[in-house]
């Protein structure tokens, strides 16, 4: 197993992670075990709020933070000492009340079936 990076922690993957990295390398980028949510809010959405919250929550959790990575012999984890978190924010004008629906629900579907980047 490789030296961490300054700050970054190492260790090797758990038999649960191990089963999930296995099965990636059979069908690499499979969006399989990806879960896509939408939620409806009603009322204003105070979005420095939320991303300010979210840029708190990151750091405080190990799993938020934790990339993969093999070096020929075996799958490991690797945890970043920290990350920054930025809130992807999409502006959009629609013509129809069913519209807002449709496009994120049309999102949500491309984001569940996009691979994540190691």
């Amino acid at each position: 197993m490789p030296q961490p990076q300054s700050g970054q922690h190492v260790a090797p993957l758990a038999f649960a992670q191990e089963q999930i990295w296995f099965l990636d390398q059979l069908e690499p980028g499979s969006p399989r075990y990806n879960i896509s949510v939408g939620y409806r809010l009603h009322g204003h959405l105070h979005v420095a709020a939320l991303e300010c919250a979210l840029q708190h929550i990151v750091p405080r959790h190990e799993p938020l933070r934790t990339h993969y990575r093999f070096d020929g012999e075996r799958p490991f984890q690797v945890v970043s000492p920290e990350h920054t978190f930025v809130l992807q924010k999409q502006t959009a004008s629609f013509t129809s009340e069913a519209e807002p629906e449709r496009t994120v629900r049309s999102w949500c579907e491309q984001r569940a079936v996009a691979a994540f980047d190691s």
